[in-house]
């Protein structure tokens, strides 16, 4: 096909800025009908595209973004709210909602929730908003009520967490911006916060955490250390802590891969060197009589595993009752 230099210029142009681009008149968007047809370009949204093989290189995370920035200068009067507005305000969440959520829009009018296809409607009366990178969204606590009543109690914990460990609200702040809710929302939303700890590392550990408490299991202390009684200055931090009668210390350990091949975790050292210290440290473990489970991401996500790995190790139930509240 005959190269076009408008679209050629749109690519260059919208690959520097990351976003995606879109036709501005039917000529334009006919020559991006005919390039998709023929493979050369991927159709994102409606009217809004971008090169196959940059598409294919972005990760779920990169593709929302992307989308947002390229809807916000289509509609600069658009704000967004919820998952959307979540992933601009930089909080964690599992890629898996990128891959089927639709774009949220903030609304102060009561109207059908879908605006048009790929497209969800939050209402969200007089909250305020904020510039957040360039982009129109909804101020970080009504992004975070939001999120608690439109997903599980699982998908919204680790948005929480990732939110008071960026230090962008507080409890206090969240709490304060329920007033106004029904009463089954604000329960949705205070049963979220009251969980809810910036200890947490990441999103992984808070989907785990989630799991343990919608299981019934008493919730552990997040990232206790351990000292090497060797080494004095060398300590180990657990993901999760429990204190049980008797003195019995259970300390439950969240594994990926990562720990073993990403070099920000393992400080660039091989792989040998790292599972060698990770036995180190499992004998430091031991040595102070701690009994460990370890768990990963497909575990957790079956949750059954995880939770007979618990009840085999002895894990009391919590005294308080978990209720799963249906989400809107």
């Amino acid at each position: 096909m005959r190269q076009n230099p408008t679209i050629i210029r749109k690519i260059q142009q919208s690959e520097r800025e990351n976003r995606f681009f879109f036709g501005v008149d039917e000529r334009e968007r006919q020559a991006m009908r005919n390039r998709t047809r023929s493979g050369e370009l991927a159709r994102v949204f409606r009217n809004v595209y971008a090169a196959k093989t940059y598409y294919s290189s972005l990760s779920p995370r990169q593709r929302t973004l992307h989308l947002i920035r390229t809807l916000q200068l289509m509609h600069p009067t658009w704000r967004f709210a919820s998952l959307s507005a979540a992933s601009i305000h930089g909080f964690e969440y599992s890629y898996e909602l990128d891959r089927r959520s639709p774009i949220f829009l903030a609304t102060q009018r009561s109207s059908n929730r879908h605006h048009t296809k790929g497209i969800e409607l939050v209402h969200v009366g007089k909250a305020q908003h904020s510039i957040c990178h360039g982009i129109q969204v909804t101020c970080v606590e009504q992004t975070l009520i939001d999120c608690a009543t439109r997903l599980s109690f699982d998908q919204s914990l680790g948005i929480f967490d990732s939110a008071l460990r960026s230090a962008t609200t507080t409890k206090a702040k969240i709490a304060a911006a329920t007033t106004s809710l029904s009463a089954k929302r604000s329960a949705i939303v205070d049963r979220v916060l009251h969980y809810a700890d910036p200890d947490s590392e990441n999103g992984g550990e808070s989907h785990c955490r989630a799991v343990i408490i919608e299981a019934g299991f008493t919730v552990p202390s997040l990232q206790q250390e351990f000292f090497d009684p060797d080494h004095p200055n060398t300590r180990y931090r657990v993901d999760f802590l429990w204190h049980l009668h008797g003195g019995r210390l259970v300390v439950l350990e969240y594994d990926g891969m990562e720990k073993y091949t990403n070099p920000a975790m393992t400080n660039n050292h091989n792989t040998r060197s790292v599972v060698d210290a990770e036995r180190r440290r499992a004998k430091v473990l031991t040595g102070f009589g701690a009994t460990i489970v370890r768990t990963d991401y497909q575990e957790v996500i079956a949750k059954q595993p995880l939770i007979d790995k618990l009840a085999l190790a002895g894990i009391p139930p919590s005294a308080a009752t978990y209720v799963q509240y249906p989400i809107k």
